[in-house]
């Protein structure tokens, strides 16, 4: 009895899994084990949900989205996947958990969050002043608002090529106009977008802090090397993030690249692209968010002619692949071997 009871329920979960196969006609009354029932080659025993998905922002028009990322997260905060935004539009091919975990849209620049109920089409509102409304993330720990803490998501090696880069001096000014990136590069001047924000002591240090309800930029230009490696590393609260603008050797405007606060830090590193030779670091803040300690750093590019994982100027063989180092023993006079052959 028990055993038919069994095998009944495995045939309701199995009918009742996908309704377009009705197997009522296949498997006849009195089977005995699951080996003899009849599935449908076309049977999903999955119960998660796939599917391509476009995220439409919905957004205040002083709101700028283009090039900006959108998240997806887990209800902890991990970030499980990040596309840029093209026309107020992301495009994510998502695979949503059948039980357990949810899904959230996140947009870093301002904070929103949105669970994620379904695939296709979603319209994901941003709100510039968080009391219009929006779903509270509170739920999300990575992204909540964080005391200062100290940097460290990356390993900060080499020297700081940002002036004052710890707001101890007020020593924020407009932009001449008659400046140009190779008049302002390594001037150590941290120039001020407007006056939106106040030089604010947190937890004993000065910062770079946004008025309530205000948006606000401060940015310093510094001389780089294409090719170079890069790491930026900044302190930050709320809503904040870093720019970086690339300007050619000749002072033209090619580009720009966007990092957004995570917990209590903002941490990036890269490569500076072919043919630049200016870097504008641009400081955001908004609604009494504040970012300190900015570090910004390069450093010369590895080459490694034959790829083999080492450095040319360490490399013994360095259009080898196969070798890369000599080694003597011993390191320097002779040394005698015998043999006895018994």
């Amino acid at each position: 009895m028990k055993k038919s009871m069994l095998l009944a329920a495995g045939l309701l979960v199995a009918i009742s899994c996908s309704k377009d196969n009705d197997l009522s006609n296949q498997n006849q009354p009195g089977l005995t084990n699951f080996g003899e029932l009849k599935i449908s080659e076309n049977f999903n025993w999955s119960s998660s949900v796939k599917g391509n998905t476009t995220v439409s922002l919905q957004h205040d028009s002083k709101l700028e989205t283009e090039g900006q990322f959108v998240w997806i997260i887990t209800q902890n905060g991990t970030r499980l996947d990040q596309k840029k935004v093209y026309n107020d539009q992301a495009q994510f091919s998502i695979t949503l958990p059948a039980i357990g975990d949810s899904y959230y849209l996140y947009y870093p620049a301002t904070g929103d969050s949105k669970k994620i109920i379904q695939t296709g089409n979603i319209e994901f509102d941003l709100h510039i002043d968080k009391l219009q409304g929006g779903e509270s993330i509170a739920s999300h720990p990575t992204f909540i608002n964080s005391k200062k803490s100290t940097q460290g998501n990356l390993a900060i090696t080499g020297t700081n090529l940002l002036a004052n880069a710890d707001f101890e001096q007020n020593n924020f000014i407009y932009e001449p106009s008659s400046a140009t990136v190779s008049s302002m590069a390594d001037n150590g001047q941290w120039y001020k977008y407007n006056n939106n924000f106040t030089y604010s002591t947190e937890n004993g240090s000065k910062v770079f802090k946004a008025k309530n309800k205000k948006y606000s930029y401060s940015y310093q230009v510094v001389t780089v090397s294409a090719t170079d490696s890069f790491m930026l590393q900044s302190d930050a609260y709320g809503i904040s993030g870093m720019y970086i603008d690339w300007y050619s050797t000749s002072g033209s405007y090619q580009g720009y690249q966007y990092y957004s606060r995570s917990g209590g830090s903002i941490s990036a590193n890269g490569v500076v692209p072919n043919g630049i030779g200016y870097a504008i670091i641009w400081a955001y803040v908004y609604n009494k968010a504040w970012v300190d300690n900015i570090h910004f750093e390069t450093n010369a590019a590895i080459i490694d002619a034959d790829n083999d994982g080492v450095a040319d100027s360490e490399d013994d063989y360095p259009n080898d692949v196969s070798r890369a180092y000599q080694s003597f023993f011993p390191t320097s006079g002779y040394q005698t071997l015998a043999f006895e052959d018994l």
